[in-house]
């Protein structure tokens, strides 16, 4: 049997080592499902904040490269 604790951190130790976007992006996708699926076996996840707060400096730099071309 798969231990969706082991696997879900295996995903976020992927999405913080690749340097790849196209491999962060399949990982944030994939703890999603698992995340959503299996929360209550999970249990909380500690970097909520920090994700969050690297996602929000994605979108804002994604912003700014449009609005100063």
């Amino acid at each position: 049997m798969i231990d969706r604790y082991e696997f879900f951190n295996d995903l976020y130790h992927r999405f913080l080592l690749t340097p790849k976007v196209q491999m962060k992006c399949m990982c944030l996708q994939a703890m999603t499902i698992v995340y959503g699926k299996c929360h209550e076996e999970i249990g909380a996840f500690n970097d909520t904040r920090y994700i969050v707060g690297m996602l929000e400096r994605v979108r804002l730099n994604k912003q700014c490269r449009y609005f100063c071309v």
